[in-house]
């Protein structure tokens, strides 16, 4: 059973090839991207129900995606968490289990 659909968004491939293999470990339907624009088409095809933000990108590309997110209305539902790479795998999956949780 998938526990849910979660993109992961970082620019160094190492945490995204971490963090999605943990998340697909755990259960998750997981996908990773390097960038905004590559998150905005993912989910075109991919309706994730969170984006996990690596918490080192410049804000400004946090809030375009927020933005992109405002626009398409089938994307408008999807969450957002910002995540500290100092977190141990077991915090980060404890708050994505909030986050989804909150949804």
């Amino acid at each position: 059973m998938v526990l849910g659909r979660i993109l992961v968004v970082a620019r160094d491939q190492q945490e995204r090839d971490d963090l999605e293999k943990l998340l697909l470990d755990a259960k998750y339907d997981a996908r990773a991207v390097g960038d905004v624009m590559g998150a905005y088409w993912m989910l075109r095809g991919f309706p994730a129900a969170l984006v996990l933000l690596d918490g080192r990108l410049p804000r400004e590309d946090r809030d375009e995606l927020r933005t992109v997110l405002g626009i398409e209305p089938r994307l408008r539902g999807v969450r957002i968490l910002a995540l500290d790479a100092s977190l141990e795998p077991e915090e980060t999956l404890e708050r994505v289990r909030e986050a989804l949780a909150r949804g």
